[in-house]
């Protein structure tokens, strides 16, 4: 076979595998001279000779590869993932590895063999062709810089506000700009890589420009609440699940497995209510947690920043507030929540805590006998806002399941095993504010639901997965949980749907802030949601494309 068709082998593969990601860059607009114009990159590592042409070209299709794999699960790619990628806890990291199936793996193996094959018969040694495809590279680079266009990356503050480990604090990035930009200067997986490393690197080694922030507390309070009055409530819990889908909850009508056999036995003991058809404010944690207990919503993302959130009004109204969470809060991704967690008084984080203990992994059994620990030396005389963000059935599933599960539910798949465990949890923790609390309201909400693939095998993040990873349930417990749950009904919005970021009005009921009927009813007829970082109205989110029959 002559060495010409090896070249032409090699092209076509990256041509056709970066057009592949380049079309499915969320945010940006394909730009076929551009892309054109990139595939002089390819022409000079193959004019670099054979051995340095395999070496670059491995890795450069290991991204490419890693791209594509991506862009399979999410259906897009975008910033957001690009922020997830480099912000992620090393245990996340792992988890979602494991999480890959081995036939991917397989098929990297072989197709990296493959391609170094070809890459060894195609290369040659033409110093003068690379250099000037160098050039020419590093010019058209350069002419982008110079004509650069508005990138259009939403909500960027989001990416600004981080945990700077090396001062100890949460501040504003000064460079968020600059990441946003290396986004959309080339579109495609170079942009993408690029953004992904100078995220890693600068938040790694904190070298970026940074304006710390206040913690002390904001004073503009959000113009919706109209008055502070005495609590209705003594004791508020609120738990925050992960990734916990009503769609296999038995309450909400899931009948193949028996998954919450407390949280039913609960209510056909009148100790529980649940809030039907219900529906997240987004389909990613960091959105959806923040839309729990702050005035951040879909149009009005910087509310995180610029107004007192309900940790706060809750001090303001005499209570003491915990914040005890098995979600990492100083990493890049999860900084929106770790920021709230960080206004309470006290707060227990993975590797991150002002409390007497500390917590080194994300585990929801590693979290509960701190909680016990910490409920019991509570004095129920004094008020407390308590917040439990659990990693509930976060992917990877099986490292979210105990032998229990497994033992009760041996044939229905670590999904459902993961959710198992989140009702033995909520159980736990409603056991415990009975026996330490005495009076209290808890409230379980998760931030998202999930797309299940198979019993063992789901996502959620998804640009165009539709309303699967939105549907959710809540359950409320505890003195006048029924009130409560009446209440709900009269926050639906005007298509039917109870919306999670709603729930931030039941609390703030029960703290004794009055609120405007006149802010609720226009909140009620704009049910708004951050789809994959982007704002969209429920109703009219991406759905998932039909298969020709």
């Amino acid at each position: 076979m002559k060495k010409i068709y090896y070249i032409l082998l090699y092209m076509l593969f990256y041509t056709v595998s970066t057009l592949f990601i380049a079309l499915r860059v969320k945010d940006l607009d394909f730009d076929p001279i551009f892309f054109v114009m990139s595939l002089i990159l390819p022409i000079f590592l193959l004019s670099i000779g054979r051995y340095l042409s395999v070496i670059l070209s491995f890795f450069i299709f290991l991204i490419i590869e890693f791209n594509i794999y991506i862009v399979l699960m999410y259906h897009k790619t975008s910033f957001e993932i690009c922020v997830a990628i480099a912000g992620s806890p090393i245990d996340d990291v792992f988890t979602m590895i494991e999480a890959v199936p081995l036939q991917v793996f397989l098929s990297v193996i072989i197709l990296q063999s493959l391609l170094m094959f070809i890459t060894w018969k195609a290369a040659f040694n033409r110093p003068k062709v690379a250099a000037v495809s160098l050039a020419c590279f590093g010019t058209m680079l350069g002419g982008r810089i110079l004509l650069k266009s508005d990138i259009g990356v939403e909500d960027l503050y989001k990416n600004a506000l981080v945990y700077d480990h090396f001062k100890k604090q949460f501040v504003i990035n000064g460079d968020a700009e600059l990441y946003g930009y290396l986004y959309g200067l080339t579109p495609g997986y170079l942009g993408i890589t690029l953004t992904e490393l100078t995220l890693a690197l600068s938040y790694n080694t904190g070298h970026f420009k940074s304006v710390p922030i206040s913690l002390k507390g904001h004073d503009v309070t959000d113009p919706v609440i109209t008055s502070k009055n005495t609590p209705k409530v003594r004791h508020i819990v609120m738990i925050v699940g992960e990734s916990d889908s009503a769609l296999h909850h038995n309450l909400y009508g899931y009948r193949d497995y028996e998954t919450t056999p407390h949280l039913k036995n609960l209510y056909n003991q009148g100790q529980v209510c649940f809030i039907p058809k219900v529906h997240s404010g987004a389909n990613l944690t960091r959105d959806a947690v923040p839309m729990l207990l702050s005035f951040y919503d879909a149009d009005h993302p910087n509310k995180l920043l610029k107004e007192k959130n309900l940790i706060e009004l809750a001090k303001d109204n005499g209570y003491i507030t915990y914040w005890m969470g098995a979600q990492e809060g100083t990493n890049v991704y999860g900084s929106s929540y770790g920021f709230l967690g960080h206004f309470a008084d006290h707060y227990l984080m993975p590797h991150d805590t002002n409390m007497a203990y500390s917590l080194k992994k994300q585990r929801d059994q590693m979290l509960l006998p701190m909680v016990k620990k910490e409920f019991s030396s509570l004095d129920k005389s004094k008020p407390y806002f308590i917040i439990i963000h659990l990693m509930g059935s976060h992917t990877d599933y099986i490292a979210r399941v105990r032998k229990e599960d497994v033992k009760a539910l041996p044939t229905a798949g670590s999904y459902n095993q993961a959710i198992h465990h989140t009702d033995h949890s909520i159980n736990e923790i409603i056991e415990l504010s009975k026996k330490y609390l005495g009076d209290f309201t808890l409230l379980y909400s998760p931030d998202h639901g999930e797309l299940l693939r198979s019993p063992d095998l789901g996502e959620h993040g998804i640009y165009d997965g539709g309303y699967d990873q939105y549907k959710i349930g809540i359950y409320l417990a505890g003195d006048n949980h029924t009130n409560y749950c009446q209440q709900a009904e009269t926050l639906r919005s005007d298509n039917g749907y109870f919306a999670s970021p709603q729930n931030k009005y039941l609390l703030l009921t029960m703290m004794g802030y009055g609120v405007s009927q006149k802010g609720l009813d226009y909140i009620k007829s704009h049910d708004r949601v951050v789809n994959s970082g982007i704002a969209f109205d429920y109703d009219k989110i991406p759905q998932p494309k039909r298969k020709k029959q």
